[in-house]
């Protein structure tokens, strides 16, 4: 049963944003930690807007005998006070478990830092400046994309994009206002603003797939009325990429099982797509504002943030479904 977002609901749409979801920076900085292949990560900068802007890139070096493919991965909202910009702290946005499958699978990792830890995306009354402008995060993704690019580390055909509860909202204003860059995307624990949707126009889509909770507080998954605008929920944002993608009709199937008290996942996958099994949600039944995963959550992240299901690792299954398309 959906229960009303509280009071600590803060800015998602201006001022207004669920509170505790901007409080992810905590589960951020616990879940995206560094793994022991630390030693594969390195810090950039780029000047951007007269700006510094940072971003932290993984594996690099498989790139030697050629381009590989990428993923820029968008991290969720972080605590003034916690920021991400400076280069010793840069780090604190890197997800383990994604750098370990691109390891292993031999593929490219890239972090951008948002100022301040927020992203700006069409629909908030006070996006964040860099200098005496508003920071235009999508020029500046773009510029890192570029960037990789140009010294030869990211595959131009198989560059791929997700992004966790706020970078999830962010995510979805690259597909619309930059879409050419990328062959997939996927979008964790987060959603689209009404706004977003209705400026969104873009000149071309790509297989997309969406992991939400049934029960996630921070970002409603029947979406929420806010003073300044109005949160998309989970049904509405499929409904505009699946008229994006032409598709018709859906199935649906739950995943196996791996705990009888966990929330279970049901896996729909849209038929009748211009591209076959373009358009997927992982609706986590039960599940709150956590990416599912093998690893338990600790007793304060379940209080926080609700529970995770360990039905599948979402770094695994992120890398299963974007590695199937090229651009």
């Amino acid at each position: 049963m959906l229960v009303a977002p509280n009071a600590q609901m803060c800015q998602l749409v201006g001022d207004v944003v669920i509170k505790r979801a901007m409080k992810a920076t905590y589960f951020l900085a616990l879940y995206f930690v560094l793994s022991a292949a630390a030693s594969a990560q390195e810090t950039r900068t780029l000047e951007h807007q007269g700006v510094s802007r940072s971003y932290l890139i993984h594996n690099a070096e498989v790139a030697k005998a050629g381009p590989k493919p990428t993923v820029i991965a968008l991290h969720g909202f972080r605590e003034p006070g916690q920021p991400i910009t400076a280069e010793g702290q840069l780090d604190r946005i890197a997800w383990s478990k994604l750098d370990e499958v691109a390891s292993r699978e031999g593929f490219v990792t890239v972090y951008p830092g948002a100022i301040n830890g927020q992203w700006n995306y069409i629909g908030l009354a006070n996006p964040i400046r860099a200098g005496a402008d508003i920071a235009d995060d999508v020029s500046f993704i773009s510029a890192v994309i570029e960037r990789v690019l140009s010294e030869k580390i990211a595959d131009e055909r198989r560059i791929y994009i997700a992004g966790f509860s706020r970078g999830a909202f962010m995510t979805f204003e690259m597909l619309c206002r930059a879409p050419n860059y990328f062959a997939a995307a996927v979008a964790m624990v987060g959603s689209m603003l009404e706004a977003q949707r209705d400026a969104c126009k873009p000149s071309r889509v790509m297989p997309i797939a969406v992991v939400a909770g049934t029960e996630d507080m921070n970002v409603p998954y029947d979406g929420w009325v806010l003073p300044n605008g109005r949160l998309m929920s989970i049904p509405e944002l499929l409904e505009f990429w699946r008229r994006q993608h032409g598709c018709a009709d859906q199935d649906a199937r739950l995943l196996p099982q791996r705990d009888p008290s966990g929330p279970r996942i049901r896996l729909v996958t849209w038929k009748g797509c211009r591209k076959p099994e373009s358009v997927k949600l992982y609706r986590v039944e039960g599940g709150g504002h956590q990416a599912p995963s093998y690893e338990p959550s600790p007793p304060q992240w379940i209080q926080k943030y609700g529970r995770r299901s360990p039905d599948m690792e979402s770094a695994a299954e992120l890398w299963g479904f974007v590695s199937k398309f090229t651009k």
